[in-house]
Protein backbone atom coordinates (compact mmCIF):
# COMPACT_ATOMS: atom_id res chain seq x y z
CA UNK A 1 0.00 0.00 0.00
CA UNK A 2 1.64 3.65 -1.21
CA UNK A 3 2.86 5.06 2.47
CA UNK A 4 0.66 8.34 1.29
CA UNK A 5 -2.68 6.50 1.17
CA UNK A 6 -1.69 4.70 4.72
CA UNK A 7 -5.77 3.74 6.14
CA UNK A 8 -7.27 6.35 8.56
CA UNK A 9 -6.36 6.09 12.41
CA UNK A 10 -9.76 5.91 13.76
CA UNK A 11 -8.45 5.71 17.22
CA UNK A 12 -6.99 9.46 16.74
CA UNK A 13 -8.56 11.09 19.89
CA UNK A 14 -9.49 14.71 17.67
CA UNK A 15 -9.74 14.69 13.78
CA UNK A 16 -10.19 17.51 11.77
CA UNK A 17 -11.29 17.08 8.08
CA UNK A 18 -11.49 20.52 5.86
CA UNK A 19 -12.85 20.70 2.36
CA UNK A 20 -11.94 23.50 -0.24
CA UNK A 21 -13.04 23.61 -3.80
CA UNK A 22 -10.48 20.84 -4.66
CA UNK A 23 -12.93 18.23 -2.74
CA UNK A 24 -15.76 19.17 -5.05
CA UNK A 25 -13.58 19.16 -8.79
CA UNK A 26 -12.62 15.95 -7.65
CA UNK A 27 -16.00 14.26 -6.91
CA UNK A 28 -16.66 15.76 -10.68
CA UNK A 29 -18.43 18.60 -9.75
CA UNK A 30 -18.02 21.84 -12.32
CA UNK A 31 -17.94 24.20 -10.03
CA UNK A 32 -14.45 26.18 -10.96
CA UNK A 33 -14.73 29.83 -11.11
CA UNK A 34 -14.78 29.78 -15.05
CA UNK A 35 -17.84 27.18 -14.74
CA UNK A 36 -19.51 29.76 -12.79
CA UNK A 37 -18.36 33.35 -15.01
CA UNK A 38 -19.67 31.36 -18.30
CA UNK A 39 -23.01 30.67 -16.85
CA UNK A 40 -26.09 32.89 -17.09
CA UNK A 41 -25.48 33.45 -13.36
CA UNK A 42 -23.25 35.28 -13.35
CA UNK A 43 -24.25 39.15 -13.01
CA UNK A 44 -21.02 40.25 -16.34
CA UNK A 45 -22.97 42.98 -17.68
CA UNK A 46 -24.55 44.73 -14.06
CA UNK A 47 -23.48 48.23 -14.33
CA UNK A 48 -20.76 48.72 -11.32
CA UNK A 49 -17.04 49.27 -11.36
CA UNK A 50 -16.91 46.34 -9.42
CA UNK A 51 -18.01 44.03 -12.25
CA UNK A 52 -15.83 46.02 -14.49
CA UNK A 53 -13.11 45.39 -12.26
CA UNK A 54 -13.47 41.78 -12.21
CA UNK A 55 -14.26 41.28 -15.88
CA UNK A 56 -10.87 42.50 -16.54
CA UNK A 57 -9.07 41.22 -13.90
CA UNK A 58 -10.25 37.60 -14.38
CA UNK A 59 -11.97 37.32 -17.39
CA UNK A 60 -8.99 37.37 -19.84
CA UNK A 61 -7.65 33.79 -18.57
CA UNK A 62 -10.25 32.18 -16.88
CA UNK A 63 -8.93 28.89 -17.09
CA UNK A 64 -5.96 29.82 -14.74
CA UNK A 65 -8.65 31.63 -12.11
CA UNK A 66 -9.25 29.70 -8.62
CA UNK A 67 -11.73 31.02 -6.22
CA UNK A 68 -8.78 32.40 -3.98
CA UNK A 69 -8.72 34.91 -6.65
CA UNK A 70 -11.45 36.33 -6.95
CA UNK A 71 -11.39 36.75 -3.55
CA UNK A 72 -8.01 38.05 -3.87
CA UNK A 73 -9.51 40.58 -6.41
CA UNK A 74 -12.46 41.99 -4.37
CA UNK A 75 -9.74 42.90 -1.59
CA UNK A 76 -7.70 44.85 -3.73
CA UNK A 77 -10.27 46.59 -5.63
CA UNK A 78 -11.95 47.77 -2.42
CA UNK A 79 -8.59 48.97 -1.61
CA UNK A 80 -7.59 51.26 -4.79
CA UNK A 81 -8.03 54.73 -4.01
CA UNK A 82 -10.14 55.43 -7.27
CA UNK A 83 -12.62 53.40 -9.24
CA UNK A 84 -13.47 53.90 -12.65
CA UNK A 85 -17.00 53.68 -13.11
CA UNK A 86 -18.63 51.14 -15.23
CA UNK A 87 -19.37 53.15 -18.50
CA UNK A 88 -16.73 56.11 -19.39
CA UNK A 89 -18.44 59.60 -19.70
CA UNK A 90 -19.40 58.78 -23.12
CA UNK A 91 -20.79 56.07 -22.70
CA UNK A 92 -22.44 57.17 -19.69
CA UNK A 93 -24.07 59.78 -22.81
CA UNK A 94 -25.40 56.87 -24.78
CA UNK A 95 -26.92 54.95 -22.02
CA UNK A 96 -28.60 58.76 -21.21
CA UNK A 97 -29.60 59.05 -24.77
CA UNK A 98 -30.83 55.60 -25.53
CA UNK A 99 -33.04 55.77 -21.98
CA UNK A 100 -34.57 59.39 -23.02
CA UNK A 101 -33.84 60.52 -26.43
CA UNK A 102 -31.84 63.43 -25.31
CA UNK A 103 -28.87 65.69 -25.87
CA UNK A 104 -27.30 63.28 -28.43
CA UNK A 105 -23.89 64.68 -29.89
CA UNK A 106 -25.31 65.50 -33.80
CA UNK A 107 -21.58 66.41 -34.75
CA UNK A 108 -20.13 62.73 -34.38
CA UNK A 109 -22.36 60.75 -35.35
CA UNK A 110 -19.69 58.20 -36.83
CA UNK A 111 -17.70 58.61 -33.70
CA UNK A 112 -20.97 57.31 -31.73
CA UNK A 113 -21.55 54.45 -33.86
CA UNK A 114 -18.24 52.67 -33.55
CA UNK A 115 -18.52 53.17 -29.85
CA UNK A 116 -21.71 51.30 -29.63
CA UNK A 117 -20.23 48.56 -31.78
CA UNK A 118 -17.83 48.33 -28.97
CA UNK A 119 -19.66 48.31 -25.86
CA UNK A 120 -21.86 45.55 -27.88
CA UNK A 121 -18.78 43.53 -28.25
CA UNK A 122 -17.66 44.64 -24.31
CA UNK A 123 -21.44 43.43 -23.26
CA UNK A 124 -21.89 46.34 -21.91
CA UNK A 125 -25.69 46.78 -23.75
CA UNK A 126 -27.42 44.17 -25.30
CA UNK A 127 -28.54 43.96 -29.23
CA UNK A 128 -32.92 44.75 -28.93
CA UNK A 129 -34.45 41.18 -30.20
CA UNK A 130 -36.91 43.47 -32.20
CA UNK A 131 -34.43 45.23 -34.09
CA UNK A 132 -34.54 48.25 -32.74
CA UNK A 133 -32.50 50.22 -30.32
CA UNK A 134 -29.96 48.94 -27.97
CA UNK A 135 -30.48 47.26 -24.65
CA UNK A 136 -28.92 48.80 -21.62
CA UNK A 137 -29.01 46.32 -18.83
CA UNK A 138 -29.43 47.78 -15.42
CA UNK A 139 -29.71 51.30 -17.06
CA UNK A 140 -32.25 52.07 -14.20
CA UNK A 141 -29.80 51.13 -11.31
CA UNK A 142 -26.98 53.44 -12.92
CA UNK A 143 -28.76 56.31 -12.91
CA UNK A 144 -30.53 55.43 -9.11
CA UNK A 145 -27.30 54.55 -7.34
CA UNK A 146 -24.17 55.47 -6.36
CA UNK A 147 -21.07 53.65 -7.63
CA UNK A 148 -20.70 52.57 -3.87
CA UNK A 149 -24.11 51.16 -3.84
CA UNK A 150 -24.50 49.84 -6.71
CA UNK A 151 -20.90 47.96 -6.07
CA UNK A 152 -22.52 46.39 -2.63
CA UNK A 153 -25.65 45.46 -5.08
CA UNK A 154 -22.96 43.60 -7.40
CA UNK A 155 -21.58 41.30 -4.54
CA UNK A 156 -24.98 39.98 -3.78
CA UNK A 157 -25.55 39.35 -7.19
CA UNK A 158 -22.50 37.46 -7.36
CA UNK A 159 -23.15 35.80 -4.53
CA UNK A 160 -27.15 34.69 -5.22
CA UNK A 161 -25.93 33.91 -9.31
CA UNK A 162 -23.41 31.34 -7.63
CA UNK A 163 -26.02 29.44 -5.39
CA UNK A 164 -28.11 29.37 -8.48
CA UNK A 165 -25.47 28.15 -10.30
CA UNK A 166 -25.19 25.28 -8.17
CA UNK A 167 -28.27 24.56 -7.42
CA UNK A 168 -28.59 23.67 -11.46
CA UNK A 169 -25.27 21.93 -10.94
CA UNK A 170 -27.24 19.58 -8.13
CA UNK A 171 -26.15 17.61 -5.35
CA UNK A 172 -25.04 14.46 -7.31
CA UNK A 173 -21.65 14.40 -8.81
CA UNK A 174 -20.52 12.73 -12.24
CA UNK A 175 -17.77 11.00 -11.12
CA UNK A 176 -17.38 9.23 -8.00
CA UNK A 177 -13.76 9.34 -6.62
CA UNK A 178 -13.36 5.83 -4.61
CA UNK A 179 -10.58 7.41 -1.74
CA UNK A 180 -11.61 10.95 -0.86
CA UNK A 181 -15.33 9.60 -0.58
CA UNK A 182 -14.19 6.90 1.91
CA UNK A 183 -11.99 9.13 3.61
CA UNK A 184 -15.22 11.65 4.14
CA UNK A 185 -17.37 8.93 4.94
CA UNK A 186 -14.81 8.12 7.82
CA UNK A 187 -14.59 11.06 9.44
CA UNK A 188 -18.34 11.69 9.20
CA UNK A 189 -18.79 8.12 11.11
CA UNK A 190 -16.65 9.02 13.62
CA UNK A 191 -17.91 11.13 16.56
CA UNK A 192 -14.38 12.21 17.25
CA UNK A 193 -14.17 13.98 14.29
CA UNK A 194 -15.40 17.26 12.57
CA UNK A 195 -15.83 18.30 9.01
CA UNK A 196 -16.01 21.81 7.98
CA UNK A 197 -16.35 22.67 4.22
CA UNK A 198 -15.36 25.42 2.92
CA UNK A 199 -17.84 24.96 -0.18
CA UNK A 200 -21.35 25.16 -0.38
CA UNK A 201 -22.82 21.93 -1.86
CA UNK A 202 -24.17 19.45 0.85
CA UNK A 203 -22.10 16.19 0.85
CA UNK A 204 -24.20 13.15 1.93
CA UNK A 205 -25.62 12.22 -1.29
CA UNK A 206 -22.17 11.43 -2.79
CA UNK A 207 -22.02 8.79 -0.21
CA UNK A 208 -25.39 6.99 0.02
CA UNK A 209 -28.86 6.76 -1.14
CA UNK A 210 -30.50 6.56 1.91
CA UNK A 211 -32.39 9.65 2.69
CA UNK A 212 -32.22 8.98 6.59
CA UNK A 213 -28.08 8.62 6.63
CA UNK A 214 -28.42 11.64 3.86
CA UNK A 215 -29.37 14.14 6.11
CA UNK A 216 -27.39 12.50 9.06
CA UNK A 217 -24.20 13.13 7.11
CA UNK A 218 -24.97 16.88 5.71
CA UNK A 219 -25.83 17.44 9.17
CA UNK A 220 -22.09 16.86 10.90
CA UNK A 221 -20.56 19.44 8.05
CA UNK A 222 -20.00 22.33 9.28
CA UNK A 223 -20.26 25.34 6.80
CA UNK A 224 -17.93 28.14 7.25
CA UNK A 225 -19.57 30.82 4.34
CA UNK A 226 -22.68 29.74 4.52
CA UNK A 227 -24.61 26.42 2.40
CA UNK A 228 -27.02 25.82 -0.41
CA UNK A 229 -28.96 24.23 2.28
CA UNK A 230 -29.17 27.27 4.23
CA UNK A 231 -30.21 29.58 1.21
CA UNK A 232 -27.11 31.64 1.49
CA UNK A 233 -23.67 32.29 0.74
CA UNK A 234 -20.66 34.35 1.72
CA UNK A 235 -18.26 35.51 -0.73
CA UNK A 236 -15.87 38.22 0.37
CA UNK A 237 -12.37 39.04 1.59
CA UNK A 238 -10.56 39.02 4.80
CA UNK A 239 -11.07 41.58 7.76
CA UNK A 240 -9.20 44.66 6.98
CA UNK A 241 -9.74 48.46 6.64
CA UNK A 242 -11.57 48.92 3.66
CA UNK A 243 -13.25 52.47 4.05
CA UNK A 244 -16.45 53.04 2.40
CA UNK A 245 -16.11 49.00 0.85
CA UNK A 246 -16.32 47.54 4.34
CA UNK A 247 -18.93 45.76 2.77
CA UNK A 248 -16.59 43.08 0.94
CA UNK A 249 -15.39 41.59 4.13
CA UNK A 250 -16.92 38.02 4.62
CA UNK A 251 -17.38 39.58 8.37
CA UNK A 252 -19.72 42.05 7.36
CA UNK A 253 -22.03 39.63 6.01
CA UNK A 254 -25.61 39.66 8.24
CA UNK A 255 -25.42 35.85 8.31
CA UNK A 256 -21.55 35.85 8.58
CA UNK A 257 -21.43 33.47 11.96
CA UNK A 258 -18.45 30.59 11.22
CA UNK A 259 -18.40 28.04 13.07
CA UNK A 260 -15.34 27.19 15.80
CA UNK A 261 -13.08 25.66 13.00
CA UNK A 262 -9.90 27.38 15.25
CA UNK A 263 -10.31 25.85 18.44
CA UNK A 264 -10.59 22.36 16.86
CA UNK A 265 -7.30 22.91 14.79
CA UNK A 266 -5.80 24.11 18.00
CA UNK A 267 -6.92 20.71 19.97
CA UNK A 268 -6.87 17.81 16.96
CA UNK A 269 -4.72 15.39 17.18
CA UNK A 270 -4.92 14.67 12.97
CA UNK A 271 -6.04 17.33 10.72
CA UNK A 272 -6.65 16.54 7.02
CA UNK A 273 -7.45 19.76 4.54
CA UNK A 274 -8.36 18.60 1.00
CA UNK A 275 -8.12 21.00 -1.93
CA UNK A 276 -7.86 24.15 -0.21
CA UNK A 277 -5.33 26.36 -1.06
CA UNK A 278 -4.99 28.00 1.87
CA UNK A 279 -4.99 31.57 0.44
CA UNK A 280 -4.71 35.30 2.24
CA UNK A 281 -8.74 35.76 2.47
CA UNK A 282 -8.82 32.51 4.86
CA UNK A 283 -5.76 33.31 6.90
CA UNK A 284 -7.95 34.07 9.61
CA UNK A 285 -8.70 30.84 10.17
CA UNK A 286 -5.32 29.25 9.94
CA UNK A 287 -2.26 31.90 10.35
CA UNK A 288 -2.99 31.52 14.34
CA UNK A 289 -3.31 27.55 13.86
CA UNK A 290 -0.07 27.12 11.53
CA UNK A 291 2.48 29.62 13.37
CA UNK A 292 1.38 27.69 16.57
CA UNK A 293 2.52 24.71 15.30
CA UNK A 294 5.97 26.17 14.26
CA UNK A 295 6.53 27.92 17.68
CA UNK A 296 5.33 25.43 20.47
CA UNK A 297 6.35 22.26 20.88
CA UNK A 298 4.51 20.44 23.02
CA UNK A 299 4.22 16.21 23.48
CA UNK A 300 1.13 16.32 20.95
CA UNK A 301 2.23 13.91 17.81
CA UNK A 302 0.10 15.88 15.70
CA UNK A 303 -0.50 14.53 12.33
CA UNK A 304 -1.16 17.35 9.38
CA UNK A 305 -1.91 16.13 5.43
CA UNK A 306 -2.91 18.62 2.76
CA UNK A 307 -3.93 17.19 -0.32
CA UNK A 308 -3.41 19.13 -3.34
CA UNK A 309 -3.57 18.35 -7.02
CA UNK A 310 -0.66 18.66 -8.78
CA UNK A 311 3.33 20.30 -8.92
CA UNK A 312 1.92 23.64 -9.51
CA UNK A 313 -0.49 23.60 -7.33
CA UNK A 314 1.57 22.22 -4.39
CA UNK A 315 4.15 24.87 -5.55
CA UNK A 316 1.11 27.56 -4.60
CA UNK A 317 0.32 25.79 -1.75
CA UNK A 318 3.88 26.19 0.24
CA UNK A 319 3.87 29.56 -0.80
CA UNK A 320 1.23 30.22 1.13
CA UNK A 321 2.43 27.84 4.19
CA UNK A 322 5.11 29.93 3.94
CA UNK A 323 3.31 32.70 4.83
CA UNK A 324 1.11 31.71 6.90
CA UNK A 325 4.00 30.12 8.87
CA UNK A 326 6.13 33.67 9.27
CA UNK A 327 8.30 32.12 6.17
CA UNK A 328 8.81 29.34 8.74
CA UNK A 329 7.59 26.31 6.19
CA UNK A 330 10.48 24.27 7.37
CA UNK A 331 9.29 24.20 10.86
CA UNK A 332 6.19 22.18 9.79
CA UNK A 333 7.67 19.10 9.63
CA UNK A 334 8.59 18.82 12.91
CA UNK A 335 5.16 17.45 12.96
CA UNK A 336 3.91 14.44 11.20
CA UNK A 337 3.59 16.64 8.16
CA UNK A 338 2.77 15.69 4.57
CA UNK A 339 1.54 17.13 1.23
CA UNK A 340 0.28 14.45 -0.85
CA UNK A 341 -0.82 15.30 -4.84
CA UNK A 342 -4.07 13.70 -6.03
CA UNK A 343 -3.12 13.52 -9.82
CA UNK A 344 -0.48 10.71 -9.04
CA UNK A 345 -2.82 8.46 -8.06
CA UNK A 346 -5.06 6.34 -10.64
CA UNK A 347 -7.63 7.00 -8.58
CA UNK A 348 -7.92 11.31 -8.26
CA UNK A 349 -10.92 11.72 -9.88
CA UNK A 350 -9.60 14.55 -11.40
Amino acid sequence: MNKNREAYDSQALRRVLILGNGFDLAVGRRTIYKDFYDSKYCPKDYPAPLIKYLNERLGKALDKVRWLDLENALQEFAKEPSKDDYYSKDEEKIVKYYRTYSDFPQGEPQFWGDMVQNMLKEGKLQSSPSGGDPIFPYSDDYFKYTREQRDEIALKMIEKGLADYLDEVGERAHVQEAYVLGLLRNFLEDDNASVYSFNYTKVGSLITTDALKIREYDAKVQYMHGSLQDGHVIIGAKDGDYGDYDFVQKAFDSQFNPPRLLKNLMEADEVIIYGHSLGDCDSQYFEPYFRYLVTNFDNKDRKITIYTYDDASEIQLKKNLNRLTGNNLRSLYNNAFQIIKTCDSANSGR
